[in-house]
């Protein structure tokens, strides 16, 4: 049986994105290995479960974490006595920590502004765009799990945000659009990133079109997906020991933004384009990525 330690190498594999035979996760996954639970009884269980802990980028914000003091860092995933079958929302991911640095150290990017945090997981970026002036920041998550979590890491670091199950990638847009989308580690999986790849496209064709911020430590699924869209670098990170172990050997995280707009209709065939990339075809990708890289990255 593997330890959940072993599980989350499992993740950070599928997270470096393999070529074929990935696992629509957030589509097949259990949230609970005892059914479904109370809020009162999952928040008795994560106070039982994780300890507070800042994450190494982020010493202002402190979040529910299962850390190698915590007894679930070493339990086995078939174990029946853990409320948590998949706590994802439990680990802050590198892109999310290269995110939420990002905005806590160029405020202006959020304050003011109406916020989605979309696959909000412990709810960390959404944190630290409440933390820099948001107006208003929603975060999205489908996990019920994680959507009490966020409340639970939102009141821990004293703020107020809006939580919701809601599948935004599924779901009509609310009447009032976001000035700007957040998306920590959201293209560890190729099917997802399919998705969410279309769901942006029809967000920034919008006459206003919302700013793009995506945190991501170089996936293959994330430079897989997002060619067709003008996203520059605006920031690197350089990640810690204890990170780089935990996420497959990962170095660095980088903050993308979309530049000025998404390429021109002729190549926004993206449904069938990516669907039928060759392994060939996506190491290109990579390359003419990479030379779009500034100088400094």
């Amino acid at each position: 049986m593997a330890s959940l330690t072993a599980a989350r190498s499992k993740f950070s594999v599928w997270a470096r994105g393999s070529a074929c035979g990935i696992v629509h996760f957030l589509s097949s996954r259990t949230f609970c290995s005892k059914g479904a639970i109370a809020g009162k009884n999952i928040e008795q269980a994560v106070y039982q479960e994780t300890l507070l802990s800042n994450p190494p980028l982020l010493p202002e914000i402190v979040l529910n974490l299962i850390t190698p003091d915590c007894r679930l860092w070493w339990s086995k995933v078939e174990a029946t006595n853990t409320w948590f079958a998949d706590p994802f929302w439990a680990f802050c991911w590198p892109g999310g920590q290269a995110l939420s640095r990002y905005i806590l150290d160029n405020q202006k990017v959020v304050k003011g502004k109406n916020i989605y945090d979309v696959g909000s997981g412990s709810g960390v970026c959404g944190i630290a765009a409440c933390m820099a002036g948001a107006a208003h920041v929603k975060a999205f998550d489908i996990d019920p799990v994680a959507c009490k979590i966020v409340e639970l890491n939102a009141t821990a670091n004293k703020v107020d945000m809006e939580v919701t199950c809601q599948n935004i990638l599924q779901e009509t847009p609310d009447k009032d659009p976001p000035n700007v989308i957040l998306l920590g580690d959201m293209f560890y999986d190729e099917a997802l990133a399919l998705q969410m790849c279309h769901w942006l496209k029809c967000q920034l064709e919008n006459p206003q079109p919302p700013m793009v911020l995506i945190g991501d430590p170089g996936r293959w699924a994330f430079c897989h997906s997002t060619h067709p869209f003008n996203f520059r670098c605006v920031a690197k990170y350089l990640l810690p020991p204890t990170c780089k172990e935990e996420n497959n050997g990962f170095v660095h995280s980088f903050v993308w933004e979309q530049w000025e707009s998404i390429l021109p209709q002729e190549i926004m065939t993206m449904n069938v384009e990516i669907h039928h990339m060759t392994k060939k075809a996506s190491a290109k990708v990579g390359q003419c990525l990479r030379q779009a890289l500034p100088s400094w990255v």
